[in-house]
């Protein structure tokens, strides 16, 4: 079964969203690297 578009889309965000407060959280947790900010 083929998921249609709309799960897709909302599958992709969450994964997005996922990520994005993965590297918010390696961005307070560590501070080894002063160019990660601007990385990120």
């Amino acid at each position: 079964m083929i998921p249609d578009t709309r799960t897709l889309a909302i599958e992709t965000a969450m994964a997005l969203f996922i990520q994005v407060l993965y590297l918010l959280f390696l961005h307070r947790a560590t501070k080894t690297y002063s160019g990660f900010r601007s990385w990120v």
